[in-house]
């Protein structure tokens, strides 16, 4: 994060979006208080979405749900 801040990245890439974080709260505010305010770029290997779009955020906010679902009934 210390580097996205700095301006040192431009781009942060996952494999999939449960490995930025399991929590939905935690997911929205990288990818929009801490990315997008950085102009830092954020994209998944396995899953296609544009951030920039409503679609977009959407399919980011539903796909948190699912990861936070899944970590609490572990």
């Amino acid at each position: 994060m210390e580097d996205v801040k700095a301006h040192v990245v431009t781009d942060v890439i996952v494999y999939k979006l449960d490995r930025l974080s399991r929590s939905q709260k935690d997911t929205l505010y990288l990818i929009e208080d801490v990315f997008w305010e950085n102009n830092v770029a954020f994209s998944s290997i396995q899953e296609s979405f544009d951030t920039s779009t409503a679609q977009g955020r959407v399919v980011v906010g539903i796909l948190s749900v699912f990861a936070q679902f899944e970590r609490e009934n572990i």
